[in-house]
């Protein structure tokens, strides 16, 4: 009975480590920002490091099962358990409301202290197997062969269900790209101006950024937004909340730059107006008129359009010093 138990124990926690391993396979990229919004680590070189605990969790997931050198597994299994704990506490106590990436996209949802209780359990849950792994005998080879053979076979094909699903999501968002019936941007042409009233000023040089209240792209994007310049762009942020709009079962708070002016879109009227169902997008707007967006925004493309509208203002304010002194010039020649 105690083999048993034990045997059982380890292939749960081999189930958990393999389906953890998987789902972080399916969108590394997002988990890597998981990461970020706790860590702080450099952002691009997160999704190697999600590939490589990807890896490792399935590999041990595979030991587990086949019993191979079982006191090295379960200390193994034991320490990831309170790496994730720590990782957990991290995301509820000092980044509250942050997710912490542990099945990928498949359950983006805020660190509650739920969570953090159930990873503790099973931290004093590998505790108690390394004890039983070092006093109770394991299950026959055979057994541990044959069980082997069928976990791998269901990583196999959970593995090829969710390539065959990237590839059919892909696939619809190719369609939805090269004109389908889904508006992927906004309404808005370039010169067109906004067709609401944001209630903030807008200066000459302006960023009107759209989020959602549950959007984890927009949490990580306005987090990344807090460490840079955008030098004379204000940034107005317009949080949509509007059951309409693409958003997950996200954190309600997120942080805001503190340079940037919030506002609020209650009900979803201005981005219904401007013909917009998918956040982040982000509008950049001189003079008030649209000169360009984009949807799915990064930090890069804000830096692009600072450096873009910036310098071709510092060359027309330079033609028109170098302007005026030559027409001063010919006036005085020609007197």
């Amino acid at each position: 009975m105690g083999i048993l138990l034990h045997y059982s124990l380890g292939l749960y926690f081999a189930a958990m480590f393999g389906v953890s391993g998987l789902a972080k396979l399916e969108q590394p990229q997002e988990v890597g920002k998981a990461l970020w919004r706790l860590s702080r680590l450099p952002l691009w070189g997160l999704t190697a490091i999600v590939y490589l605990v990807s890896g490792g969790e399935i590999v041990l997931a595979t030991l587990l099962v086949l019993c191979i050198a079982p006191v090295f597994t379960a200390s193994v299994a034991l320490i990831a358990f309170v790496i994730f704990l720590a990782f957990k506490i991290i995301a509820a106590v000092v980044r509250r409301g942050a997710d912490c990436g542990c099945y990928g996209a498949a359950l983006w949802q805020p660190v509650e202290v739920s969570s953090v209780a159930t990873s503790a359990i099973l931290a004093v849950a590998g505790l108690i197997y390394i004890w039983a792994t070092m006093h109770v005998a394991t299950v026959p080879w055979s057994w541990r062969c044959l069980v082997g053979l069928c976990f791998l076979g269901s990583l196999a094909f959970l593995f090829l269900r969710m390539r065959q699903r990237s590839r059919i999501d892909g696939s619809l968002e190719h369609r939805e790209v090269s004109g389908s019936s889904r508006i992927i941007e906004s309404n808005l042409q370039p010169g067109d101006h906004l067709p609401f009233d944001p209630g903030v000023c807008l200066p000459r040089y302006a960023f009107v950024l759209f989020v959602g209240r549950g959007c984890p792209h927009c949490a990580t994007l306005c987090e990344a937004l807090t460490d840079i310049s955008l030098g004379n762009w204000a940034l107005i942020i317009v949080m949509v909340d509007h059951e309409d709009m693409r958003m997950h079962a996200m954190p309600v708070d997120f942080p805001i730059p503190s340079s940037a002016h919030l506002v609020r879109d209650h009900e979803g009227t201005w981005a219904q107006k401007s013909g917009i169902n998918a956040t982040p997008l982000a509008l950049a707007l001189v003079d008030g008129q649209l000169l360009e967006q984009q949807v799915g925004s990064n930090v890069d493309w804000f830096l692009r359009m600072r450096a873009r509208y910036d310098t071709a203002a510092a060359d027309a304010s330079s033609s028109r010093m170098r302007t005026e002194p030559a027409s001063s010039a010919g006036t005085v020649v020609g007197d």
